[in-house]
Order: structure tokens, then sequence, then C-alpha cells
């Protein structure tokens, strides 16, 4: 199931923390936290996103710095909507950084609960 997930990010590469990153139920129990704790999907995004406005930067210096203004009308066609996608890109790495943050920080507070709990004290008194 995993490698499929990834092998349609690569494929579609369409923002894959909007569908792949589960964030912390808000009305989850503490003990029972179940989310997305890696940055993987994220980080495929934001590499997306910069990769697109990247080539967007490029081909737009390309046009403007060649002799015979090839390729022609780069900024129209392709820049303004790989500038369109990069930017999607990147909304769906923030949103899916700050889930796995979420996630992050809730099982911080797990941990802590766990290692704070008191311990039970005995009922019978101690009689010296």
């Amino acid at each position: 199931m995993r490698g499929t997930a990834v092998l349609a990010c690569a494929l579609l590469l369409g923002g894959c923390s909007f569908a792949f990153v589960r964030g912390p139920a808000s009305t989850a129990e503490l003990s029972d936290a179940r989310c997305t704790e890696s940055g993987f999907f994220p980080g495929l995004d934001a590499l997306a996103g910069a990769a697109a406005i990247g080539t967007a930067v490029g081909g737009t210096i390309i046009e403007h710095t060649s002799d015979d203004g090839h390729p022609k009308d780069f900024g129209l066609y392709y820049g303004l909507p790989l500038v369109a996608v990069g930017i999607a890109y990147l909304a769906a790495a923030t949103f899916g950084t700050n889930r796995v943050e979420d996630c992050q920080e809730v099982k911080q507070r797990v941990k802590q609960v766990e290692i704070v709990r008191p311990v039970p004290a005995d009922p019978t008194p101690i009689r010296e």
C-alpha cells in the first residue's frame, strides 16, 4: 500500500501531503494518537515545489538572455503555470509539515505522561 502511494506521488506529483499525511485527531485520547510522524511526503512536496519554481525562473532567464529569444513566450505558456504549480506544492508541504509537527508534539506529550505517571501509594500504614 505504501509503495503504491509513493509511486502515485512520484508519477502524479499532486500534493502528496494533502492525501497521505495524517494529523492527530483533536478528540483522540493521548494514548490513542495515530498519526504521521515522517516528513517524507512534505519533503517530497517541497522538493517538487522548489523544482517547479526553479524551472520557471531558469526558463525565464534563458528566454531573456538568449540571442534569438527562444524559448519564445516561455513565461506566458510555461513560467506562470509552473509558478502556480510550485505554490500549490509548497502549500501542500506546509500543510503536511504542520500535521507532522502536531503529531510529534502529541507523541512527546504521551511520553511525558508515561514518565510522570504517579506511583500509587500503599494503602496499608507503616508501623514501627
